[in-house]
């Protein structure tokens, strides 16, 4: 993931992952971002889904027989990735230079990764655990502004689909305090 991940990035990068655990062997699988999480809704988002994310300086690609970006485009990491080049790129975001992967999935018209994610999900008949249900919500519902942006039919098919499978009240862990708003509130 390039910067600091928000709800759409993590969530599609969850994503991701379960679906190549139910269709393929997967080792192992390790979230990377360039940037450390710096707005705490995103942080309380992170910690309620369970996800480790290290930095790219902290993690060696070469390691990795398969690098997928999403969220994002190889020219955003303009060096970082240096002669690392990423198998699968998946973005919502407009393409604004030439690069190459094994599979590319650039959908400038949806407001959301996730909502791509979804689609995947679906089409691959992946049982979808309520936690990703929930991520893939939040990932909509963040990106998309809650529907203030360009949205498209697709996003909003996806929102309600995941709507009525997340876990809508869903608490942070580990609150301090007992005036604390849910991760619903926050988002």
């Amino acid at each position: 993931m390039y910067g600091s991940p928000d709800p759409d990035a993590v969530a599609s990068a969850m994503a991701l992952h379960e679906l190549l655990r139910k269709i393929t062997v997967l080792s192992g699988c390790t979230f990377v971002a360039t940037e450390p999480i710096v707005r705490q809704q995103n942080v309380e988002f992170v910690r309620a889904m369970k996800v480790d994310i290290k930095l790219l300086h902290q993690v060696d690609l070469k390691a990795y027989r398969l690098i997928a970006i999403v969220d994002a485009q190889p020219t955003f990491f303009g060096d970082a990735l240096k002669d690392v080049h990423p198998k699968i790129v998946l973005d919502h975001h407009p393409c604004t230079t030439v690069w190459h992967a094994e599979l590319a999935d650039i959908r400038e018209s949806y407001g959301a990764l996730s909502t791509v994610m979804t689609e995947y999900l679906m089409a691959a008949k992946v049982k979808i655990p309520k936690r990703l249900y929930t991520a893939l919500l939040y990932g909509i519902k963040s990106d998309t502004n809650n529907f203030e942006r360009d949205v498209s039919r697709e996003d909003i098919s996806a929102y309600y689909l995941n709507f009525a499978r997340a876990n809508r009240t869903i608490d942070p862990p580990d609150r301090v305090e007992s005036n604390s708003r849910t991760l619903s509130e926050i988002l």
